[in-house]
């Protein structure tokens, strides 16, 4: 089994646990936040940091690639297997991945801030926080969450300027996409299927950062009246919705398969040659690189506006 297909794999486990970018790293600029800080994160807890930062674990690659994009990489000392950006963050000590978190390790190398994210349980965060540990926990549903949180990192780390910088950054680029499409009209944007695996049908539906994300490139997300938030897709549902553009958000299978489907021939993507893959690790990662996202989304399905 190839290393693509593998990610694709236990990204999708990652995900279904779930339900129960940026050109580079920028310098880090020190703001003088008073410490000890509390702050409150996605699971609702006082997280209270009682000194700056010098070492920081990372229990998802969004954390990571929130991290490093915010200059913060050298003080980044433990990662999971899934970390794979960017390249540095390949090189830290692993201490957990998707199928479970290292406490051991992790209370061993006492780090000075714990960033987790919805992959992560709750019971691991309060286990990790039972120990004595700052543990400041993430969950995105949008990209709006996903950029307060690199301000909350910010905040946590004593970066707030650099976060700051970068999530006006991010916000720009997407209202440059916004700007491009604001003339077309609802009824006239794209019906737009995102499969997050293959087999079996499954999509990213209401509540998700992608379905988020398909918005904000000018579609309309198939699933997003699903009733819950990473659905299986019946075919029947499918050839009844009829999407116009399909993304294959996996690595699993191309364009040429997905055209070959049994009974996908009368869908209108694969009439219209609009099936495309998509880098995974863009589309399915809360972290800055959702926005470049966002930009190769809206030109698949806008080309003569993105030239």
């Amino acid at each position: 089994m190839n290393r693509k297909l593998l990610t694709s794999m236990v990204l999708l486990s990652f995900l279904m646990l779930a339900l129960a970018g940026c050109k580079g790293p920028t310098t880090p600029v020190a703001n003088g936040d008073s410490y000890p800080l509390v702050l409150t994160d996605s699971f609702g807890r006082e997280v209270n940091i009682p000194k700056q930062p010098e070492t920081i674990v990372s229990l998802s690659p969004s954390s990571t690639e929130i991290l490093f994009a915010l200059g913060l990489g050298d003080k980044v000392i433990g990662v999971t297997d899934a970390c794979d950006y960017p390249e540095e963050a390949l090189a830290i000590e692993k201490m957990g991945g998707y199928q479970g978190v290292n406490v051991e390790g992790i209370v061993a190398a006492k780090p000075d801030l714990i960033i987790a994210d919805s992959l992560t349980t709750k019971e691991v965060v309060e286990q990790l926080a039972s120990l004595g540990l700052p543990v400041l926990a993430i969950r995105a549903t949008t990209l709006e969450e996903m950029l307060g949180h690199i301000e909350l990192i910010g905040k946590a780390a004593n970066v707030t300027a650099a976060a700051e910088e970068l999530t006006a950054a991010l916000r720009g680029r997407l209202a440059a996409v916004s700007d491009r499409i604001k003339d077309i009209p609802d009824s006239e944007r794209p019906l737009v299927f995102y499969e997050v695996w293959h087999d079996a049908l499954m999509s990213a539906g209401p509540n998700t950062f992608i379905s988020d994300a398909i918005v904000k490139a000018g579609g309309r997300n198939m699933a997003a009246d699903a009733s819950t938030d990473w659905p299986m897709i019946d075919l029947e549902l499918l050839l009844t919705k009829n999407p116009e553009v399909v993304l294959i958000g996996h690595d699993a299978q191309g364009p040429a398969d997905v055209k070959a489907r049994s009974n996908w021939q009368t869908v209108a993507a694969v009439i219209n040659d609009q099936v495309y893959s998509v880098n995974p690790d863009l589309f399915s990662r809360p972290g800055p690189r959702l926005v470049d996202a966002v930009e190769e989304m809206a030109k698949l399905l806008y080309p003569d506006l993105f030239k």
